[in-house]
């Protein structure tokens, strides 16, 4: 009897472990790490904070200050960092956060000389970078801090392709600037990530490529390995390289960007090129405002089959060398944007390669242009006097004009006219009464992402209506019952994650009428995975057969 009592009580045990209790834990400046973490006796310094807060729903509370402090040794990186190990659960994330109160404040300053607004840019004085997540660290909220003077990442998910992902993670409304490193440096890098959301950060001089001269690989937002993201409302400027690169793509996909605004950059959004056999899919570029910058939106000819699937819609691209340079990434649908160059040093405003790398180093790969371009339509294409005379296609290498890239079948309803945006010179690119962008999208909504309306965190105009007058296949997800512009159901062709009503990272279709989002509250899920995507997230990490041999992190 006392022996099935005691069983009894063990099986209880076992089922219902005891849950932890969310704390609050408190940092100051004239705190110290002996103290107790209460708001009356504060913590020190953050990294002792972060080693303290454990448990799933802890938070740190920072109170205003600025924070000079070494942290601890990572890898991947001769230097240290503020290194975060312990993860939060679905729902209860592990967050960082100004105190109330002290919001605009908080200063974390990661130069080794001291703080300071003018840190030197040399790897003697630039050896520690932000917050470090370590391999598989999941359900972490960053929020409402100001990053500067790190090496490699102001944050930074510093794990290799053969490691776990790091799951549910939220980093959002941070001020990241003067970032420095000399390869394979972000603002922010969510490296091997799943269910990521990254919104209305502003992002600024981050500088990197300086060891190699390959500034392409200095980015306000620089990943590898990244699925089921969402990067939305950020500000990303003044930068060696590109404003956001999805540098080594996952195969599952499954990326939003929309909302942003870049400007400043060399290319404002990359995507590929880590390894000379990329394969990308799935990515959602919408509502976005690109300005003065060599190429707007560039793929690279290293992204090799299976990719596919790309759509680009209600974006604005101002004075851009290439407003859409587009080499190799099949079922690549356009619609609905404005693509406008005054600059004088135009390219093309679009340029198509339909070409891909051979990873085994012989002559370039062709696809037919009906195989890599399915849909363009309702665009608005116009070169100001500056760039007379350049004609707005440059199709494998050879300059075309509107008329003939109509017939080839392309942009039927697409016009070449002066956009009238209230004011250009100001950046100020919403549309005057009598403009031509002005119910002209395939639904009849407004071209372009919606001017001045939509430049942080704010939804621009136009619905998305694909070319056929079908929804768009909104992601992660504008209109989680819509369908793709080629009619089909949102996934049926790719069967991934992204495409098939699936919440980033959840692993589990979303409900009906949801508008389901990574983040926190009702319909905005934090990505934790599913057994059933846990054991597809295993299955693809082994692929191509040399995950490995991918931890030493390529630099190309």
């Amino acid at each position: 009897m006392h022996w099935k009592t005691g069983c009894s009580i063990a099986a209880t045990v076992l089922l219902f472990p005891a849950v932890s209790q969310a704390a609050d834990y408190y940092v100051s400046t004239a705190g110290s790490d002996s103290a107790a973490g209460s708001q009356a006796s504060p913590f020190r310094t953050i990294q002792y904070a972060a080693d303290t807060a454990t448990s799933p729903g802890d938070t740190v509370h920072i109170m205003g200050g600025t924070y000079n402090e070494a942290g601890r040794a990572i890898r991947y990186f001769s230097g240290d960092g503020i290194v975060l190990t312990h993860s939060g659960s679905q729902g209860n994330p592990i967050t960082f956060k100004p105190l109330a109160g002290h919001e605009g404040q908080v200063i974390v300053d990661l130069c080794t000389t001291g703080p300071t607004t003018n840190c030197p840019t040399n790897s003697g004085v630039r050896t520690r970078a932000g917050f470090v997540l370590g391999p598989g660290t999941s359900h972490v909220t960053i929020e409402g801090l100001e990053i500067r003077n790190a090496s490699t990442g102001g944050i930074w998910v510093a794990a290799s392709p053969s490691e776990a992902y790091s799951v549910g993670l939220v980093i959002r409304k941070n001020h990241i600037h003067h970032t420095w490193g000399g390869d394979n440096t972000g603002g922010i890098r969510p490296d091997v990530t799943d269910g990521i959301l990254i919104e209305d950060n502003v992002i600024h001089d981050t500088i990197g490529g300086a060891a190699n001269g390959t500034a392409q690989n200095g980015s306000g937002i620089h990943s590898y390995e990244m699925k089921n993201a969402i990067i939305r409302g950020n500000e990303i400027y003044s930068g060696t390289g590109n404003g956001i690169r999805d540098k080594w793509p996952d195969l599952v996909g499954n990326v939003l960007i929309e909302n942003n605004r870049i400007h400043d950059v060399a290319v404002g959004i990359r995507i590929g090129g880590a390894t000379g056999s990329d394969v990308a899919h799935d990515h959602r570029i919408s509502h976005n405002v690109i300005y003065n910058t060599e190429a707007c939106l560039r793929t690279v000819p290293e992204l090799v089959p299976p990719t596919t699937k790309m759509q680009i819609w209600n974006n604005t691209f101002v004075d851009c060398g290439s407003g859409l340079s587009i080499a190799h990434y099949p079922d690549t649908q356009i619609w609905n944007n404005i693509i406008v160059d005054g600059s004088g040093g135009a390219a093309a405003m679009m340029s198509i390669e339909n070409a891909y790398h051979d990873p085994g180093g012989g002559a370039d790969q062709h696809i037919a242009m009906s195989a890599n371009i399915t849909k363009s339509d309702c665009n608005l294409f116009y070169f100001y006097p500056a760039a007379a005379g350049h004609q707005p296609f440059l199709i494998e290498e050879v300059p075309e004009s509107l008329a003939q890239w109509k017939a080839r079948g392309y942009d039927a309803h697409s016009v070449s006219a002066d956009p009238l945006f209230i004011d250009k010179a100001a950046h100020d690119f919403g549309l005057r009464a009598g403009s031509p962008a002005l119910g002209a999208g395939c639904d009849g909504s407004d071209l372009g992402a919606g001017g001045a309306g939509a430049i942080v965190g704010v939804d621009g105009g136009g619905d998305g209506a694909a070319p056929d007058g079908a929804t768009a296949d909104g992601g992660a997800r504008r209109d989680a019952g819509g369908v793709s512009p080629d009619g089909s159901a949102p996934g049926a062709a790719d069967g991934g994650n992204g495409g098939n009503g699936v919440t980033p990272g959840s692993g589990a279709p979303m409900p009906a009428g949801c508008d389901c989002r990574v983040g926190e509250g009702p319909g905005r899920e934090s990505g934790v995975l599913s057994l059933l995507s846990l054991t597809v997230a295993l299955a693809f990490r082994s692929r191509r057969g040399n995950s490995g041999a991918r931890a030493d992190r390529p630099q190309n």
